[in-house]
């Protein structure tokens, strides 16, 4: 129990109604204040306090832990993937080597993903080169500076190989007869 001593400190230093009632919300709770200030604990409701608290601590703790949470968590808003954009390159002379900034590519045609922004166009400088296998020397490049759109289709045209038999393919021969 609260001394008179304690009692009669606590009146003086809690002058308020507030404060008063606060006070006796303490006492009823099995805390009291001592002369120094500090709270300290009448025994027998503390005690009962405590076994309360240690009694029910491990089952509230556990039904807190498997009920989670009340809602789902809202996930992260952020992109997973760069955009992509698809480009054909074809050459003429046909079943050239193809290369992506000095990186071989294949033998075309072939398709290329790259990666863009997402405006669909070139995140860096790009060249695409197409080299003859049998004729080193000849190659056609193209250029493409950073930010410019990426094309669907680009046909490079090696010099040195003329394009015609692409479009009309020239007649087999003709067998020649002779009359003796």
């Amino acid at each position: 129990m609260v001394g008179f001593a304690a009692s009669q400190w606590a009146s003086e230093r809690l002058n308020g109604s507030r404060h008063k009632r606060r006070y006796h919300q303490l006492i009823a709770a099995g805390l009291a204040l001592h002369e120094s200030g500090e709270l300290y604990a009448s025994a027998p409701k503390m005690r009962r306090a405590l076994a309360t608290i240690a009694k029910h601590a491990a089952p509230l703790a556990l039904v807190v832990i498997l009920a989670g949470c009340a809602t789902d968590p809202v996930p992260e808003r952020y992109r997973t993937a760069e955009p992509v954009a698809t480009m054909e390159v074809a050459t003429l002379p046909p079943s050239a080597l193809v290369y992506l900034n000095a990186e071989y590519i294949g033998t075309s045609p072939v398709t290329v993903k790259l990666v863009a922004d997402e405006f669909g166009k070139w995140k860096q400088d790009s060249v695409i080169r197409a080299v003859v296998p049998h004729d080193t020397v000849a190659f056609e490049e193209m250029i493409y500076p950073r930010g410019y759109r990426v094309p669907s289709r680009v046909l490079l045209r090696v010099p040195g190989y003329t394009h015609w038999y692409s479009a009309t393919q020239p007649k087999p021969p003709q067998p020649l007869t002779v009359n003796p």
